[in-house]
């Protein structure tokens, strides 16, 4: 821990969001008087590959046995990172493509297969690297045996 201190601890890597309904000045002498002695190591900020996953990992099935009733698909796909694209937003515009319910979605052609209850697609906090878009679908209790289907479903309907 000591080691990790020393080498990613640093006063020039770190930000700071003070929220109070205290006066500024004394919240200022609050956040100098505790947060001053870090020391400035001029130290860079640590970054992952952009490539957040190799070959080896990727197309993978993980199933996982949930300890309460729940039938659920998760399909995770590794993107660029987007936070400078938020004037344009574009993964709000895929979320909207996979995930709206009207005639001819991903959603309506489960259901009417009798293979799921729910759709929804998200995209996680991008970090500095990487980000990932999912897929999730709330399966029936026919969907849990068609899996795969579902799967290359969603596949070709975004292919």
């Amino acid at each position: 821990m000591m080691e990790f201190y020393a080498q990613h601890y640093s006063s020039n890597i770190m930000k700071l969001v003070l929220y109070g309904n205290h006066s500024l000045d004394a919240m200022e002498q609050w956040v100098r008087s505790k947060f001053s002695p870090i020391a400035n190591k001029n130290l860079s900020r640590a970054t992952v590959p952009s490539d957040a996953y190799g070959a080896e990992q990727l197309c993978k099935l993980l199933e996982v046995v949930p300890i309460r009733d729940m039938r659920r698909v998760e399909i995770c796909f590794p993107i660029p990172p987007i936070e400078g694209l938020y004037l344009s937003k574009p993964t709000r515009c895929l979320s909207h493509l996979l995930g709206h319910e009207s005639g001819g979605s991903i959603l309506s052609a489960l259901k009417g297969r009798m293979w799921a209850n729910a759709l929804s697609s998200y995209v996680s906090p991008s970090l500095n690297d990487f980000a990932f878009f999912g897929v999730s679908i709330d399966l029936s209790e026919e969907g849990v045996n068609h899996v795969d289907e579902i799967v290359a479903f969603v596949f070709s309907y975004i292919g």
